[in-house]
């Protein structure tokens, strides 16, 4: 992952490698379309916040109990999850950018920067110490909140926030420089659960885990609390007993413990005025200072032993000392008899130490101070330049100023007799901070100065709604949203246009109704079209579109155009022509001229007759219409054929005219078809159908040939068993195998003289038998042919009698061209 590159310039300190592309963005980013893109970028950014604010937030939303105690963590998620400021570059924080976050104060900086500030913080320390000889700890400190941090906690790697990761990708579903992985930090204050929240900046939630606990004194049953916030009291008196052991405490259920007895005890004092001492029991049986002096402060006052003097030493509970008088040096003691005077001196050397702790005094035994050292000794100065025989009371110092640079590494130390001790730099630092507008003024220091600590107000376009940002960063942040409407003045006649928030730029179009008095008395319903603006041209009012009444006599009811009132009216004349069916069809003419509208040149509208669908050939006319002559297509009775007539006879064609000639192609009820030529109606039911229908008996043996009128009525009578031939069992019929053919029964080869006999017959009875039987069923068989011979001459000469019957009563125009040469010259 790329980083900036820093640069250290002498005169304006840090240089961001970037600014120039900032710049040139700043420059090429104003014109006719940004505020649009703007905006709808600020609206998309919005919406991809909250999205991954949500995102963050899911797992710690799943707990019911913990959703209400996110409002501060959501703000501070809102406010980071955009692009910051790093505070040393004063340059936005990209989401590709590696960064470094505090601990304490949750700023995000670029890790470049941070390194840089580190090694400068740490360089200076090391410096320092190696100059002075100090053991100073290796720190650096926070640009904003100064939380200081040891050199083993060194920016030295891009992680993400809650650690776990390094280098993490960016991903536009995650939050800027998050790994997307649950958080897990420690939550405080520490109740052994961890955070939720994927990983996040800014502070973690309170613990959302609900637990049970009892109160400080644990008297009261315990309660369900939220875990950051288990502990509780529950209002009543502590009543734990103190450590005197003769008291309760008080106070109100509480944490921690006990505090002192305040129980008050009065004491009397045994000095030479007795005073009462109100005392707190906790001194009297505090385990920490045992020896409890009662004293009240006052000096004893009590009669020394001599009976002269008394006791000076404060008021004490012990007995007073013994009286004794010492001379001024302490050499000489002895004990008070009542008759010396207090302080008389010796007779010898006083030999006290002098201020300078090297020599004694020697002078005489004396009341009073010794005095300074008069002795001369030979002195270097503390630069160690010089030497000099001068009084031990006094100190040697030469007028050399020392060159030593200080701390700063800029300004000399100019301290005369300096011992190269030399103090910090005391003068102001007085250079050009980041932002451009303000100088350091803190002291003298090496390295880059802190961030400005001015802020800026942003103000918004009406100047009620103000943010404050970094100073020098006023011109790159972004405005705040200004949720107050704008009161700009109107660029229009309006003195108010429609409501909108505060906002930069020009103010939208007016969209209200321009409202002006037109010249026919109606208002302008046109949107706002005028201007105060110099060098725009208002646009003049449209025409007025309402609708009022025509000043056409005839059509008073249709509305016209306010502006087109004066024109000629385009309705339709609509005037009762002579004929006195139809109206006048030309543009109305009423205030043109009065003559008449003239001859009508309409079509016939009168009703045709029915079956009817053409125009009656004349114009508009009085009297009937004429017969019509066009060919119109009629179909016959069975709807097969179709035939042309003139129009005015379909509705007069006879039944036979109508009539295909045909054979009809309905069905009887029997399910025959009907033998009449095409007809109207149902058919005919007079003529029976003589169609013939084979029945058969029960057991098949016995066929027969019906008509089908009779097929009803002689089924049960005609057709029935009959004894000589329903008697005769059928012929074995072997069941096919699979394909359904008959097995032939192969007989076996007997010769003649045994083609009649059996086993069991030797006679040969039961072959006569079977003789006789084969021959009976030969005669059945021809006389079966016979009699279907028989029914098919029955047939051909009945269908032979029905078609001449139908010629006759018909003729021959009933019989298809492709069947009458079959009917020869007879049939007609």
């Amino acid at each position: 992952m790329d980083s900036p590159r820093f640069d250290l310039d002498k005169k304006t300190g840090w240089r961001n490698s970037h600014n120039s592309s900032f710049n040139s963005n700043k420059s090429t980013g104003s014109g006719s379309g940004s505020a649009s893109s703007n905006s709808a970028s600020m609206d998309e950014d919005e919406f991809q916040s909250e999205r991954i604010i949500q995102s963050l937030t899911s797992k710690y939303t799943e707990c019911e109990e913990g959703s209400d105690l996110l409002e501060k963590t959501l703000e501070h998620l809102r406010e980071n999850i955009k692009a910051g400021i790093c505070l040393i570059c004063i340059e936005d924080v990209g989401r590709n950018e590696a960064v470094w976050s505090c601990e304490t104060c949750y700023c995000i900086l670029h890790l470049v920067c941070i390194q840089r500030w580190a090694r400068d913080s740490m360089d200076n320390i090391k410096e320092k110490a190696a100059d002075r000889g100090w053991n100073l700890p290796i720190i650096y400190c926070c640009p904003k909140c100064r939380k200081e941090y040891p050199e083993a906690q060194f920016p030295d790697k891009y992680r993400c926030y809650c650690g776990k990761v390094t280098n993490p990708k960016s991903d536009p579903w995650n939050a800027p420089h998050s790994c997307g992985e649950t958080c897990g930090k420690p939550l405080k204050p520490e109740c052994g659960h961890h955070c939720l929240l994927l990983c996040h900046s800014g502070p973690c939630p309170p613990c959302p885990k609900q637990v049970t606990n009892t109160c400080y004194c644990s008297k009261s049953t315990p309660k369900t609390l939220r875990c950051f916030s288990k502990t509780w009291s529950c209002g009543k008196p502590c009543s734990k007993p103190l450590l005197c052991q003769f008291h309760k405490c008080p106070d109100t259920c509480h944490p921690g413990v006990c505090s002192p007895c305040e129980v008050p005890v009065t004491l009397t004092c045994k000095c030479s005025n007795p005073t009462q001492i109100i005392t707190t029991c906790w001194k009297l049986t505090s385990q920490e200072d045992p020896k409890f002096i009662l004293s009240c402060g006052k000096q004893c006052g009590k009669p020394l032993d001599c009976g002269v003097h008394s006791c000076s030493q404060p008021c004490h509970e012990n007995q007073c000392s013994t009286c004794e008088r010492t001379c001024p040096c302490g050499k000489a003691k002895a004990p008070c008899s009542g008759d010396i005077e207090v302080g008389k001196p010796c007779e010898d050397t006083c030999d006290k130490l002098l201020d300078c702790e090297n020599h004694s005094c020697t002078q005489k035994c004396h009341l009073g101070s010794c005095g300074s050292c008069l002795q001369h000794v030979t002195k270097k100065c503390k630069c160690g330049q010089y030497e000099k025989e001068v009084l031990c009371s006094k100190e040697f110092v030469c007028a050399t100023k020392c060159k030593i640079l200080r701390d700063c590494k800029i300004h000399p130390c100019n301290k005369k007799c300096c011992s190269g001790d030399c103090p910090p730099c005391r003068n102001v630092c007085g250079k050009t901070l980041s932002c451009k507008n303000h100088k350091c003024e803190s002291i003298c220091h090496s390295g880059p100065c802190y961030p400005c600590p001015v802020t800026a107000q942003v103000k918004c376009r009406c100047g009620e709604t103000v943010r404050s940002v970094p100073c020098g960063s006023e011109k790159r942040c972004k405005p705040p949203d200004c949720s107050l409407l704008c009161a700009r003045p109107t660029k229009c006649d309006h003195s108010k246009i429609q409501n909108h928030r505060c906002h930069f730029g020009d103010c939208p179009k007016c969209r209200i109704p321009c409202g002006k008095t037109l010249p026919c008395r109606h208002q302008c319903p046109a949107v706002c079209h005028t201007t105060k603006v110099k060098g725009e041209v208002s646009k003049p009012c449209p025409k007025c579109v309402q609708f009022v009444e025509p000043k056409c006599r005839l059509h008073r009811e249709v509305k016209v155009l306010c502006h087109a009132v004066d024109q000629r009216c385009t309705q339709i004349c609509g005037k009762i022509l002579s004929c006195g069916e139809h109206a006048c069809s030309k543009p109305c003419h009423e205030e043109l001229t009065s003559q008449d509208c003239g001859e009508c040149t309409e079509s016939c509208s009168k009703p045709r007759l029915p079956g009817c669908n053409h125009q009656c050939e004349l114009g508009c006319h009085t009297g009937p219409c004429q017969q019509c002559s066009l060919v119109a297509k009629v179909a016959c009775h069975c709807e097969q054929e179709v035939m042309f007539v003139q129009c005015y006879k379909q509705g007069r064609l006879s039944e036979y005219e109508k009539s295909c000639k045909n054979q009809c192609p309905k069905k009887l009820s029997c399910g025959h078809r009907c033998l009449t030529l095409c007809h109207s109606g149902p058919c005919p039911e007079l003529e029976k159908c003589r169609r013939k229908v084979k029945l058969t008996c029960k057991c098949k043996h016995v066929k027969k040939d019906v008509e089908c009128f009779l097929q009803d009525d002689e089924q049960n009578k005609i057709i029935e068993c009959q004894p000589g031939l329903c008697s005769i069992p059928k012929a074995v019929k072997d069941t096919p195998s699979g394909g359904g053919a008959k097995k032939r029964t192969r007989k076996k080869k007997v010769s003649e003289g045994d083609a009649g006999k059996d086993d069991d017959d030797p006679d040969g009875t039961s072959a006569n038998n079977i003789k006789t039987d084969n021959d009976l069923q030969a005669g059945v068989k021809k006389g079966s042919i016979f009699s279907s011979n028989l029914k098919a001459i029955l047939i051909i000469a009945a269908s032979a009698f029905v078609t001449a019957t139908v010629l006759k009563f018909y003729g021959s125009s009933i019989i298809p061209d492709e069947y009458r040469h079959s009917y020869g010259s007879g049939a007609s």
